[in-house]
This record gives C-alpha cells, structure tokens and sequence, in this order.
C-alpha cells in the first residue's frame, strides 16, 4: 500500500493531473450512493431472513426416496447478508430462494404427502428480483451518471483543477515536518525547535498560568466597573425623572389653587 502514494506524483503532469482529481471526487461520489446502498441492503435482509427463518434445516423427501434440503442462502441474518452482497457480482446461486419444507405424514402408516409454500418462495423470488433491480438497474447506474457528470465537470475547469491540486500537493509537501528514510535521521532545525520547546516547558508552563490568572483579574475588574457604571447612570436617570414628577405636581396644585381661588 506504500506505492500507493506514489498517485500523489500524478498532480503534477497535466494529462494525469485531473484524472486523479476526479478519481478523488468520485470517491465521495461513491461513498453517497454506498449510504443509500447500506440501508437498501439492510431493508431487504431482514425482510428475507424473517421469511426463510423458519425452514432451517428442514429436509424433503419425493417420491423417488431422493432428499432434498434447505439451502442456507437465506436461513440468518449473516447468511443473507453475504447472499444479497456477491448476488450483486452473479455469484449468489439460482436457486437461493427456494423454499424447502418437510414432508406431511400421509394417510397410511409410513406414508407421506410432500408439502410445499409456493407463496412463500414465489416472495423470494420476487423480493430478490427487487433487490437486483434497484442495486443494479437503478443505483449503480446513477452511480455511473454521477461520476461521469463529476469527471466532464473536472474537465471542464481543467487548467483551474489542475493548478489548484498542483499548488496544494506542492503546499503539502513544504510542510512536512520530517524528511523521507534515511534523511529523517539527519538533525533538522525544526528538530532543534522541538528540543528547544521541551526544554522550557516548565518556565512556559508557569508564564501561561500566570497570564491566565492576570486575564482573569483583569476580566473580572472590567466586569465590576461595567456595573458600577451601569447602576450609576441608572441611579441619576431615576433621580431626574423624579424631578420632573415632582414639578409637574407642584404645576397642578399651583393651576387647581388659582381655579378655586377665582371661584
């Protein structure tokens, strides 16, 4: 998997540099559709194993003496799961859906009637049917529409895409911290900056403490001047608001005196 980062050269040349810019936006095109995939695969493995559930293990025997048994394509959750996952390659067999039940005591004495749930299987086959049709008829060719729109998108800004990821590899590779094996065991200077920072952890340790405890008083001072402040200028407003109450009472007793004084 170490070659792998050998994609991120790719950025770098013109032809190669958007075709490994799209294949990274259609990985979070496919992650979307493997969302939607999930719930659509969980729906219908639920569905099915609560129907073949309870023909596990069941045997059937014809009238020729020849058995035939249940097939645990379908029998529990984990089972059905792997069924539904490879059918979306061809690789679940034809016959995963069907239904075997054991065989009903005849009339006679060591005779039996070979019994059979056509329902049942034929609601196999047809929620299997569904299954295919919507993973692979529907789903996946979105998925391809998508990518697709996704890469022509990529192509048409070609020369902004490209710059862009040229610019970002070559950003990403200026910040490393540490030199590809065995240049890493050369002393660096950012080496020595980290020496340096462990050294005086302790001495910048205790500056921090006593700026954050500093931060705090001063913090808290402000906090109380604002209030002070605060209840001053409400203090004053009330006391002029008074002031006035209390001329405009003089005024009305003033006017009421001369009105019962003229009378």
């Amino acid at each position: 998997m170490a070659y792998f980062r050998l994609m991120y050269f790719c950025r770098l040349n013109y032809y190669m540099g958007p075709v490994q810019i799209s294949l990274g936006k259609m990985c979070a095109d496919i992650a979307k559709y493997i969302t939607i995939f999930i719930i659509i695969l969980i729906s219908f493995t639920c569905a099915m194993c609560r129907f073949y559930q309870y023909y596990d293990g069941m045997v059937q025997v014809d009238s020729n003496g020849i058995k035939t048994q249940q097939v645990s394509s379908f029998v529990n959750f984990q089972k059905t799961l792997k069924t539904f996952f490879w059918g979306l390659l061809g690789m679940s067999p034809l016959e995963s859906a069907d239904v075997i039940i054991s065989n009903l005591p005849g009339p006679k004495e060591n005779t039996t009637i070979v019994n059979s749930h056509d329902f049942t299987e034929n609601m196999g086959y047809l929620s299997f049917a569904i299954y295919e049709m919507l993973t692979m008829t529907m789903i996946m060719n979105m998925l391809i529409a998508t990518m697709s729109s996704t890469f022509q998108r990529v192509l048409d800004n070609l020369n902004t895409e490209w710059t862009f990821g040229k610019t970002d590899f070559y950003l990403e590779y200026m910040m490393q911290s540490t030199l590809p094996p065995p240049l890493n065991l050369i002393p660096t200077q950012l080496g020595f900056n980290l020496m340096k920072q462990v050294a005086s952890f302790s001495v910048t340790d205790a500056q921090e403490d006593q700026r954050a405890s500093d931060y705090n008083a001063l913090i808290s001072q402000l906090v109380q001047r604002y209030f002070r402040e605060k209840d001053t200028v409400t203090t004053t407003s009330e006391i002029e608001e008074l002031r006035q109450e209390i001329n405009e009472l003089k005024l009305a007793c003033k006017d009421l005196i001369d009105i019962i004084t003229s009378r």
